[in-house]
């Protein structure tokens, strides 16, 4: 188990160091919300909650695939394997890069990518409930507030 206040010293303890910043801050920024404007944090949960399954059961029925893209991918991912190993095996000094390090640090890079676009997208719904002017729950509550 890593500890919090060393430097880490190998590549999975590094990615579970950002992986946990990037966690934790995400729950500050939406206990901070939900602290400063409750009604919109009780909407965005209730949308969260069931938004994506409805959401996912809408895309299901309208999913095809498209094998051509699939294929490139495919191709473009064994091609930056490859490079990277390519890279990792001139750039290693005593030559000791493995297929093992290749893949690890593809998949590290990969769910770093994956943790910031959660973290983006958080951030874009917290300031779209926050700020639009059609999600923006604290100025509708101030309006029904000031109705005589």
């Amino acid at each position: 188990m890593m500890s919090v206040w060393r430097i880490p010293r190998t590549a999975g303890e590094a990615l579970q160091l950002m992986t946990a910043v990037a966690l934790l801050s995400c729950t500050a920024v939406i206990v901070l919300f939900s602290v400063v404007y409750p009604q919109a944090a009780r909407e965005g949960g209730a949308i969260f909650l069931s938004g994506w399954l409805s959401f996912s059961r809408y895309a299901a029925t309208q999913l095809t695939l498209e094998w051509n893209a699939i294929g490139m991918a495919l191709i473009c991912a064994a091609i930056a394997l490859g490079a990277l190993h390519f890279l990792g095996r001139r750039l290693s000094p005593k030559s000791q890069w493995t297929w093992r390090s290749t893949v690890s640090i593809g998949l590290a890079v990969c769910w770093l990518f994956i943790v910031a676009m959660m973290s983006g997208g958080i951030g874009r719904s917290l300031y779209a409930l926050t700020f639009a002017p059609e999600g923006n729950v604290a100025a509708q509550t101030q309006r029904v507030e000031n109705l005589p």
